[in-house]
């Protein structure tokens, strides 16, 4: 059985609501014979390296005062996509021989505050984040995965940081070097709501970078973080542009390969091409154009 803990860092998520029914919880990693051949990622890394596979899952959003929903269930696949306070839009990945995982898509617009508490309580990976989800107001979206039964500890860091602050506090101590950022959202001018997970059993240690550019500079910056060894875990566009969160191992990453591609507000062309050659889908953000439009930027890695 799964055991998720928090640590006292930052600013924690209010109280847990319901757990939803995970299924099958004796379909896990160590499950037997029948299932010797299925695999589980580390979702932290959204499948880089991995030969991915992908569909168009499902686009939805909240007006605000209004209440939220959950789509949740297991799979042998996880979700990513454009999570924004107000608008989500879905693509389900998967890999060969994958095990099964337990993937939650939650909406609200109000009690933002409690969103986050069945994925953590679950032991999930946090993968996509839109609003504040410490406020008890406003709207907010998110999407997580994890194995239906992963067998190991989970902690968790979670709340709000000022610029980089609390990222960067990440990499001062032995036992936070083992987090990695895996969600990120711009919930005022400057002020990000951010999740971190780790496995302390495994005695992981990474460093988290934290960057802010323009829309101009993305292509170059995620090339850079490529070449210096950083996989883009987390990401957002907002106000004060967009800012990409890289992790790697403490003792240096292996150079990566970045393409970054853009397109209108449904960018089914994007995935496809960045899957087709390899790349794993890393950052799906947002952004507002000059003329009042929208365009959707995904980075992707491999």
């Amino acid at each position: 059985m799964r055991r998720a803990t928090r640590l006292a860092l930052p600013l924690l998520l209010a109280a847990c609501s319901t757990t939803p029914d995970r299924g099958n919880t004796d379909a896990g990693p160590d499950a037997g014979q029948a299932l010797a051949a299925t695999r589980y990622i580390d979702l932290r890394f959204r499948g880089i390296g991995e030969a991915l596979s992908a569909e168009r899952g499902l686009g939805g959003g909240v007006s605000p005062g209004l209440g939220g929903g959950t789509l949740a269930g297991p799979g042998s696949s996880f979700t990513e996509g454009v999570f924004v306070s107000d608008f989500f839009l879905t693509w389900v990945l998967t890999y060969p021989d994958a095990g099964t995982y337990f993937t939650e898509i939650a909406w609200s617009g109000v009690a933002c505050d409690s969103i986050l508490s069945d994925p953590l309580s679950n032991g999930s990976t946090v993968l996509e984040l839109g609003g504040d989800p410490t406020s008890s107001a406003g709207s907010c979206t998110m999407a997580s995965a994890g194995p239906v039964d992963a067998g190991v500890n989970t902690a968790y860091v979670s709340g709000l940081s000022l610029g980089s602050s609390e990222i960067d506090f990440l990499n001062e101590h032995d036992f936070t070097r083992q987090f990695v950022v895996t969600a990120l959202s711009e919930v005022d001018a400057g002020v990000y709501a951010f999740v971190a997970q780790a496995y302390p059993a495994r005695n992981e240690q990474f460093a988290n970078v934290f960057v802010l550019a323009t829309s101009d500079q993305v292509p170059t910056v995620a090339d850079d973080l490529s070449d210096a060894g950083w996989v883009i875990t987390a990401s957002t566009a907002g106000p004060s542009g967009i800012a990409l969160v890289g992790t790697r191992p403490l003792d240096g990453g292996v150079r990566r390969v970045a393409m970054t591609l853009r397109g209108p507000i449904d960018p089914g062309s994007q995935v496809a091409t960045l899957i087709a050659a390899s790349y794993a889908p890393m950052a799906f953000l947002q952004e507002q154009l000059p003329d009042g439009g929208f365009q959707t930027t995904i980075i992707g890695q491999r």
